[in-house]
């Protein structure tokens, strides 16, 4: 076997596996004693493989031979044929390479229809787990707006049910009284609650402006605007709403140029953050429109409603495939109907 090992060297190395120099007892002292030449500090043409099949071959132990040139023979098949050698440790990650190698191609179109199916189980994962967080964020938005509606409903329940006897004198209290105690309350009661607080000043100023006591709404409007701004932030669509609000009480109390930078300030975060063809932002185009022509800048205003109508028209035309045309149709009645007062005022003021 040893021979067999000293040939096969040879033939790949073009050099033996000893040292050769020197007297004849020297040199079978180096076979004797010395390991032999590791084949790639000779030549890196030979590669780890063959190798560990030299070493092996031409081990100092004759117990770590090959046991028969069958044996050996069987190794240099099993290089051949890309085979796992006897030659090296029988580990798992040699065995796997080795399989790789041999099955190269296979190996690939199975690692990639593997990498194909995690893909899609990871893809199909985080799909359901984005589902999952906006199930969540919806039910607990729907939470947390049913608690304030209760809250609200039972902050004036409270207010209407507990007007102060003393100062009602044994007559009825009107609605006016009770909003003025809601208003006075709503400051005190619900500081740990600004949205509640919010939502309450909202719905007060609204009465209010029922009311025609828009200098009273004005202030609720202006409170829940303040709140709103702090704890959500300026672009969240309730914030928008207490611009909106409040810009339309100024309107309506003849500041027309606080009402009109508060609509184009509303207008322009509407545009940004909504998009051009969202009903809130068509609706602070109408309210621009209004305010305009309150100031008989009619030729703004004219188009600023023109668009909105336009736009309600063809946005009715397609809602009735999805039968939703009633309340589009009201929308465009009620912008044309503004429409119409701007030309109205501008006929009878030329």
């Amino acid at each position: 076997m040893y021979g067999l090992g000293v040939v096969l060297f040879r033939l790949l190395t073009k050099e033996s596996p000893h040292d050769l120099s020197g007297t004849r007892h020297e040199v079978l002292r180096r076979i004797a004693e010395e390991e032999v030449k590791r084949p790639r500090d000779i030549t890196k043409d030979v590669d780890r493989e063959l190798e560990a099949l030299l070493l092996k071959a031409l081990a100092h132990d004759p117990k770590d031979r090959y046991p028969s040139a069958g044996a050996l023979a069987q190794d240099i098949e099993n290089y051949i044929t890309g085979e796992p050698l006897t030659a090296r440790p029988p580990t798992t990650a040699y065995f796997l390479r080795k399989r790789i190698r041999k099955y190269r191609v296979p190996a690939a179109i199975a690692c990639s229809v593997l990498a194909a199916l995690i893909g899609m189980a990871v893809f199909g994962y985080l799909g359901i787990l984005r589902e999952r967080d906006r199930a969540v964020v919806a039910r607990d938005n729907t939470r947390k707006e049913a608690d304030k509606k209760k809250a609200v409903h039972q902050f004036l329940e409270g207010i209407l049910t507990s007007v102060d006897p003393a100062k009602a004198l044994g007559r009825e209290i009107t609605l006016r009284e009770a909003l003025d105690q809601a208003a006075e309350d709503v400051g005190t009661d619900l500081t740990d609650q600004p949205e509640v607080e919010a939502a309450v000043r909202t719905t007060i100023g609204k009465a209010y402006s029922a009311l025609g006591r828009y200098e009273d709404a004005g202030t609720q409007f202006s409170g829940a605007l303040e709140i709103r701004r702090r704890v959500l932030g300026e672009e969240q669509p309730e914030t928008l709403m207490s611009m909106n609000n409040l810009a339309i009480t100024f309107r309506a109390r003849g500041r027309l140029d606080e009402a009109e930078a508060m609509h184009r300030q509303c207008l322009e975060i509407r545009r940004r953050v909504l998009g051009e063809e969202h009903r809130d932002t068509l609706a602070s185009m109408n309210n621009l429109a209004l305010t305009l022509s309150s100031r008989r800048s009619f030729d703004e205003a004219k188009a600023s409603n023109m668009v909105i109508t336009v736009k309600r028209r063809f946005q009715a035309v397609l809602r009735r495939h999805v039968r939703q045309c009633v309340d589009s149709d009201a929308e465009v009645n009620e912008e044309i109907r503004d429409l119409m007062k701007i030309f109205c005022r501008r006929g009878a003021g030329s």
